[in-house]
């Protein structure tokens, strides 16, 4: 069971970070009216949403990653993806697990 529950986040944690690392190539070349849409925070959130509890590792290592590459501010990213996943997981599962028009709009 370990082993699977092991394997299952490092599958998981591998194709956050290369999608992460491919969004960072391509998202200069897909900006709308100047804005660039964040692919990894819009993971990090449906994914916290899909557990049942709340992951710490995967917002603080990807917030980390983001501060180094962009920020300005160093601890930036990895405080807003943290509170924002944190918060999206407790108030879809406190609130809305049964309701599936809710999965639609927090996806």
């Amino acid at each position: 069971m370990n082993n699977d529950v092991l394997r299952y986040n490092i599958v998981k944690f591998v194709c956050f970070f290369i999608i992460s690392c491919l969004w960072q190539q391509v998202a200069g070349n897909l900006a709308i009216w100047g804005i660039v849409p964040n692919l990894t925070f819009v993971l990090l959130v449906a994914s916290s949403i899909a557990e049942e509890k709340f992951v710490f590792f995967y917002p603080v290592i990807f917030g980390l990653i983001y501060d180094y590459l962009n920020g300005a501010i160093f601890g930036v990213y990895t405080l807003v993806f943290v509170l924002t996943t944190f918060f999206s997981n407790e108030l879809y599962h406190k609130n809305f697990k049964n309701v599936t028009f809710m999965e639609i709009v927090f996806v």
